[in-house]
């Protein structure tokens, strides 16, 4: 009996755990992404003795190529504008480069070499002739090697130095393999470099160092010449105890391609066609044309760089800083899960993936180029770097982009807060990346506003920007829901949850709005799975706090009927604390950092810039879902949302993708994939709303929100521009960040309403903040309806009247007047100008233009 009952409750576990174990794989469903590998183009071999050669020609533009350096311009006769692909007077390999290839070693340093003194100037590359261009096929290598203990001994017993080198010499040159003059001179480097040794018996190497180059050289080509080989070597090693110095030789070949279409410059490495020669290194990362429009400060007396930086910013040329970084920032925020444990430095990411440089001073333009990454952003950096006009080092102003074919980080063993340096490095595979960039070439006069508007107009020929437009100019209102918060029942603390606006606490906002004459977008959070502590979305489940179904149904129908866009905010890859489930597994289904434990991220602990789990145990995080598991969550999502028109998509739009998990690794283009696999599934049934979206993601968009005017004012930057915000105009309607969420007052906003047409953005609830006191949601601090409904009205008041003098809100031109101030001209003829300084501008025509103030047409408006 007493058998039997152990051998069920054996049963019993092992049923248990199958479901346990078991019930979460079968359930979740798994997608596998693979990268498609270009077909190689082959071309005709080009001569690469020759001279300078004009090898593409279009749209008054001309491709001129010189085979023999590997050297190439651009050249538009018509606009009087050339590109170089180098820096004019210098010898410098690097500053003559093409590219610039990083390498990582297995004993975990990164080494470089460039395409001209790795191989240019070594002859290791074929040229062929391809459709409007070249193809380049590099071989990048150090050449002839010069260390000395890697060829020949620091000692070598008498019999060898006599039979081998003095001997192996009179025999070579007997035998015809040296000249008269070789064996001359390498009889006296022998007997230079090597003398008797008055302490033992042998001849040994008389520097205490390594032999000069010179000696170095000959002394390889004699070793050669008389056949010493490296089994000699390690005998003579053994002989008189020394060890022989073995270097790792790196190599490797790749393919470069540079064309003209449609009188753009467009440039491609694929990685699929690079090899490396020495498993020891594994290509890491390539710098693109680093060289390209590269000026000093005697060439290029004024001139700006543009980086995709927030907004968009730019860098005065010769403005360089003793003791500030060249800015390297990554694209997309790629590097999110290297440092994710602090608060980011920068107050802005890269969300566009271009660059450019600008000719000249604001207003008198001479020639510029904007460079638009077609592929391989995800892995990209942009890098800006500056001139000096002292004598501090800084020579070349240049701004380019490099992209990582490996991602990597030195992991911490004890943790990321650990005082403990030691550290183990961690790295992805290769990854299949055709990267791409396309140069857009303008002429004098072109302004950052051409260069947003050539970008606009490229976006929208592709299909990633749409090309109707309707203008609703709407207030966005952001509405928190349910939401969990910790209370305590006889001091034992427990999770509740509450709502911070009902159902019909937000049918009572809405007709207070109506009443008020306020048009809204509504994107309703905390509605869904849990609410803001949103879990496992499997499918659409409503929240009970927030009322019953049919209160939502009334919320719905007087939304419809009284022109309010109402979308329900869900975010598919976030799984909140205290969610577990036997669906999901952190340990199977969470994505993880480079450390290999599940990325849990927490808000920052403003004062120790650290994630608050160090500072509150009790704090909410969440976990982020593997991308192999998005789509099939995202399926299960829209089968519940039939009845829902609008969501608003929370997390995918502006999220970087990418799973470091050791034993299945998902690299950062295969995220890419599954995110745009599920917006794509999304937007077929329903309308979306991004949250402050990468460029890649607009074309799934009605509406996007939380777009900021600022750039991250890093300190070698002149001006912050509205780039992003001038692509977005006419195409997308867009959203301010939200004004009572922020340190700017709400003129801050309503003058970007009058330079751009930006809508601006509330967030509210019903209930009072106190609520939300001493809890993870604190930072809801000024949210309450009633509280800021004046400042609503008053804001959407003054930007009505403003939309009603901008005509369809079509920016037709756009100038930076001074640091801060700016004109803008729509296409009905309105001129706006804007001063966001916090002190009165007096301008160069002798206007002066008030604090926070904009005016329309010369009235105006403080």
């Amino acid at each position: 009996m007493k058998k039997k009952i152990i051998c069920g409750i054996l049963a019993a576990v092992l049923v248990f755990s199958g479901v346990y174990f078991g019930l979460p794989k079968a359930f979740m469903e798994k997608t596998t992404y693979k990268s498609e590998v270009p077909e190689e183009i082959e071309g005709s071999s080009i001569d690469i003795t020759g001279s300078e050669k004009e090898v593409a020609s279009s749209n008054d533009t001309s491709l001129y190529f010189d085979a023999s350096s590997l050297k190439f311009r651009v050249v538009n006769k018509k606009a009087g504008t050339e590109w170089c692909s180098y820096m004019k007077g210098t010898d410098s390999g690097t500053e003559n480069a093409l590219l610039i290839l990083n390498y990582l070693g297995e004993d975990n340093n990164v080494y470089e070499y460039n395409s001209d003194t790795n191989c240019a100037q070594l002859d290791t590359y074929e040229v062929y002739a391809i459709e409007n261009g070249v193809k380049i096929s590099m071989d990048l290598n150090e050449g002839d090697s010069n260390r000395f203990y890697e060829f020949l001994p620091k000692k070598m017993s008498i019999e060898r130095y006599e039979n081998t080198f003095v001997q192996g010499l009179s025999d070579a040159l007997e035998a015809g393999t040296v000249t008269e003059d070789e064996y001359k001179r390498y009889s006296t480097t022998l007997s230079l470099v090597y003398k008797k040794s008055i302490v033992e018996e042998c001849y040994a190497v008389t520097y205490t160092g390594n032999p000069p180059a010179s000696a170095t050289k000959q002394m390889i080509a004699i070793a050669q010449a008389v056949g010493y080989s490296h089994e000699d070597l390690e005998a003579d090693a053994e002989e008189f105890g020394f060890t022989v110095s073995e270097t790792e030789i790196a190599e490797f070949t790749l393919n470069m391609y540079i064309t003209l279409e449609d009188g753009d410059l467009v440039v491609r490495v694929p990685s699929s066609e690079m090899i490396t020669l020495n498993d020891y290194y594994q290509i890491q990362n390539i710098e693109v044309l680093p060289n390209l429009g590269a000026a000093t400060a005697a060439q290029q007396e004024k001139g700006y760089l543009f980086v995709p930086d927030g907004a968009g910013a730019l860098m005065a040329f010769n403005t360089f800083k003793s003791g500030v970084s060249d800015y390297i920032r990554a694209m997309y925020e790629n590097d999110y899960y290297k440092d994710y444990y602090y608060m980011s430095d920068y107050g802005q990411e890269l969300m566009m993936p271009v660059y450019g440089m600008i000719y000249g001073d604001i207003g008198s333009e001479k020639q510029s180029y904007l460079g638009i990454i077609e592929t391989g952003a995800e892995t990209s950096y942009i890098h800006g770097l500056l001139a000096s006009t002292g004598a501090d080092g800084a020579s070349n102003n240049k701004v380019y982009s490099s992209f990582d074919t490996i991602q990597y980080m030195n992991s911490k063993v004890y943790g990321p807060y650990s005082d403990n340096s030691a550290s183990y490095l961690v790295a992805t595979d290769f990854m299949n990346i055709d990267y791409t960039i396309r140069f857009k070439f303008f002429g004098k006069q072109d302004s950052y506003y051409d260069m947003a508007k050539a970008y606009q107009q490229y976006l929208v020929d592709n299909g990633q920007l749409n090309e109707e437009y309707t203008l609703e100019n709407d207030l966005q209102l952001d509405v928190i829901g349910a939401l969990d918060i910790t209370d305590h029942f006889i001091g034992i603390p427990y999770s509740k949850t509450i709502s911070m606006t009902t159902y019909e606490e937000l049918l009572t906002i809405m007709e207070d709005l109506q009443n008020s004459g306020i048009g809204a977008s509504i994107a309703y959070e905390g509605v869904f799975n849990n609410g803001m502590n949103n879990s496992l979305s499997n499918g659409l489940k409503l929240v009970s706090a927030n009322g019953k179904k049919s209160k939502l149904n009334k919320v719905k129908d007087y939304a419809a009927e009284n022109g309010f866009d109402l979308s329900f905010a869900i975010a598919p890859s976030r799984i909140y604390s205290g969610t577990s489930s036997l669906l999901y597994r952190t340990s199977i289904h969470a994505l993880k950092d480079y450390s290999n434990v599940p990325a849990t991220i927490y808000r920052y602990d403003v004062t120790s810039g650290k994630l608050k789990a160090f500072s509150n145990s009790n704090a909410t995080y969440y976990e982020t879902l593997s991308p192999s598991y998005l789509e099939g969550i995202v399926k299960k999502i829209c089968k519940d949302a039939d009845s829902y028109e609008s969501l608003y998509v929370a997390d995918l739009g502006g999220l970087f993708y990418a799973d470091y998990d050791n034993a299945d690794m998902i690299d950062a283009y295969s995220g890419a994939s599954a995110i745009k696999a599920s917006l794509q599934t999304l937007s077929e049934e329903h309308e979306l709303v991004l949250s402050d979206p990468f460029m890649k993601n607009l074309a799934y968009a009605d509406r996007v929100t939380d777009i900021s005017r600022k750039s991250s004012d890093y300190s070698t930057f002149a001006y912050t521009v509205p780039f992003r915000q001038l692509v977005l105009n006419g195409k997308v309607e867009y959203t301010s960040e939200n004004i009572n969420m922020s340190t700017e007052d709400s003129a801050y906003f309503i003058l970007q309403a009058a330079e751009l047409g930006t809508i601006p953005q509330f967030t509210i609830t019903y209930e009072k903040e106190d609520k939300l006191k001493n809890s993870d949601y604190a930072y809801l601090y000024s949210v309450n309806y009633d509280n800021l409904k004046d400042e609503i009205k008053a804001v959407y008041d003054e930007c009505a009247s403003i939309y009603s003098q901008l005509g369809n809100g079509i920016i037709a031109d756009h100038e930076l007047l001074a640091d801060g101030v700016f004109k803008t001209t729509y296409d009905n003829g309105t001129e706006v100008i804007v001063n966001y300084n916090l002190y009165d501008v007096e301008l160069d025509n002798g206007k002066t233009i008030q604090a926070e103030s904009y005016e329309i047409n010369g009235q105006g408006k403080e």
